[in-house]
Parts: structure tokens; sequence; C-alpha cells
């Protein structure tokens, strides 16, 4: 057993990175421009990609692997430098309707999946994705987004079949919505990753990812790689935060006391705003409007520091071309009537 210190520690040269979005955006184009790529195309996206100029290799899958196509594959790989998985929830749908889940634990008399199929389909494909992890190769797993209602906002999520989805995360080491969004009159063809918990399926483990980078459709891996900003190395201060001691003072002395505290935090908040999920905000004006004592205010504002600390960012993101991240893309060109100009930065 070796222990190591983590600025030793060097990140491999693969990348593990999951891209959803809408179809016709780009996606597999996107994963072809990778170095020496290899796809797996499990519903024929390939077919056009020669004639827009793309000289590629590419494995058309029609079956889920047998046994014997496993140990094939593991030699098929070796010479590339990215395996490419497209898209991930129709390998799903050959790996539920091929010969490897059959047999009364499975499989129903209708011919579905009993709960133990299902599980079992999981478990595959899980494994089958970590192989290709711990391949050394950067591996891109292309996924359709499945939109869902959450009251009144959308919410998009990988497209794939069983829970899977919720282990994805576990996996990989980016996630990434693409979209395409007009700005100007121009259409942009969008990588998009914010922070968990907003209205995407989202990771940036890399902790030097920008929330949109635009990419071309000839050399869109390697503007990706680009847009990758240098981790800042920094130590921060610890935090002070106010006494929590509360003075015994006149009731109109206090109330002046616990204002000012509370404007201090709500001032926090609007200077570090883009660190903030909805919720919390919504949670943190609640508190606000709440407070009463000095003690109130303090926990309210010690809560605003804390989490500021917690999620200062590592790189400067101030050109973002649009939006605090809660925009949604527009999968098609918008009618002249509907295209706005748009103003630049974060809010």
């Amino acid at each position: 057993m070796t222990i190591e210190n983590t600025s030793e520690i060097k990140p491999t040269g693969n990348l593990v990175m999951v891209v959803y979005g809408k179809g016709g955006v780009g996606k597999t184009t996107f994963a072809a421009t990778a170095p020496d790529p290899l796809i797996l195309d499990f519903e024929n996206g390939t077919k056009y990609l020669g004639e827009r100029g793309f000289n590629i290799q590419v494995v058309r899958i029609q079956d889920w692997f047998k046994e014997a196509d496993k140990k094939d594959l593991s030699e098929v790989i070796k010479p590339f430098k990215t395996i490419i998985l497209d898209p991930l929830g129709e390998a799903m749908e050959k790996l539920i309707n091929g010969n490897t889940l059959s047999g009364a634990k499975y499989r129903q008399h209708d011919g579905s999946l009993t709960m133990s199929g299902w599980g079992e389909a999981k478990k595959q494909m899980r494994n089958f994705i970590k192989w290709l992890r711990d391949s050394g190769k950067n591996i891109i797993l292309v996924a359709h987004v499945s939109e869902e209602k959450n009251g009144e906002e959308l919410v998009n999520r990988i497209q794939v079949a069983t829970k899977l989805r919720e282990e994805i995360p576990n996996i990989v080491d980016v996630i990434s919505y693409m979209g395409v969004k007009t700005l100007e009159g121009k259409q942009l063809r969008l990588l998009y990753t914010p922070r968990q918990g907003d209205l995407f399926d989202s990771k940036d483990r890399t902790g030097r990812i920008p929330v949109t980078i635009e990419i071309s459709e000839e050399n869109g891996f390697q503007d990706f790689l680009s847009a990758m900003k240098p981790v800042k190395k920094e130590i921060k201060e610890p935090v002070k935060t106010p006494e929590k001691k509360e003075e015994k003072t006149d009731p109109k002395k206090n109330n002046d006391v616990v204002t000012e505290i509370l404007k201090e935090g709500a001032a926090l908040i609007k200077q570090h705003k883009e660190l903030f999920q909805s919720y919390e905000l919504k949670q943190l004006l609640e508190e606000y409007n709440s407070a009463k004592t000095k003690n109130d205010a303090i926990i309210f504002k010690e809560k605003v520091i804390n989490k500021i600390s917690e999620r200062s960012t590592t790189f400067d993101d101030s050109d973002v071309p649009f939006g605090d991240g809660q925009k949604e893309f527009e999968d098609d060109q918008l009618d002249e009537s509907e295209k706005q100009k748009e103003e630049p930065g974060i809010f």
C-alpha cells in the first residue's frame, strides 16, 4: 500500500466523456474529430460522414456483443486513441433485445424483461462502459436527450433505459449537453456544462471546463480541449465569520444591527450569484425574510459565506457568450421574427 500526495498525482491522458443532445445537432461529428477515433455505431448514424469529408474507422453493430465478439473487441480497439459508443440508448436497446438475457430468470412469458432482467441489463452495460473506461483510451459516449417536466421547468436528461443514467456520473469525467443557439443572426454549435443541480445532466471532474464552449464542425474536439483553462493554484484564507454571541441592546438598535447584517449577506449573494442554484436562492430569500433576531441574521450571513467559500470557481467564465446557465438551447434555426440580439455576460 502506497500513500501519495495529490500534488504529485498527474491526470492520465485519457478523457471519459458523455455528450448528449437532440438529434442532428452534431454529436457524432464532434466525437469524430477526436484523435484516432473508432466509432461503435449502433444506429447507422455514420452513413453520411464519408460524404461530408470524414475519413474514420467504424464498426456498425447490428446486435449486442456475444462472448466471441467481446474477445475480438479488445484486439480491435488497440490501434485507436478514442473509442466512441454511438448512441448509448440504442446500444442498451440492443442489449435488452439480444440473446444474452434469456431464460425464466430474465424473461417473462411474453418476452419482456423481469425485474432481474432489467437489473442484469443495467449491470452488463455498466460493466461494458467501465471496461472501455479502463482501456486507457479517450471514451466518448454519445446519447440522445430525454426532456422531462419538473413542475413548470423542462429538465434535460441523458436518454437510456433502466436507471443506468443515475450511475453514469460516477463512471465518467465529463457530461456535456450539445445544442444550437442563434446569436445575432448566426447559428452556433455549443457545448454546455453547467454546475450539477441545474436543468441539465452535467459533470466536470477536471474543474477546468467553462460553462459554455463554442465548437466548430471541423475541429470540435480540439476546440473543446483548447477551452479548458489551467487550474489556478491558490491558498484560500479561512473565512472569518461574525461572532455569534447575542448582544443585549435596546430593540431599535438591535433591529438596525439585524438589518445591516442581512444587507451584508444579500450583497454577497448578488456579488457571487453565479455560484448559487435557483432553488438555493429561493431558500435564502425565505431565510432573509424570516430573520427576526441578530442570531438569525448571523446564521444567514454565515451560510452565504460558507457557500461562496466552497464553490469559488478556479476559472474566469466572464466570456460566456450568453445567459446565466438557465437558458435553453434552440435545436432548430429561429424565424427572422424570433431572432433577438443578446447581450454578453453572466447576467
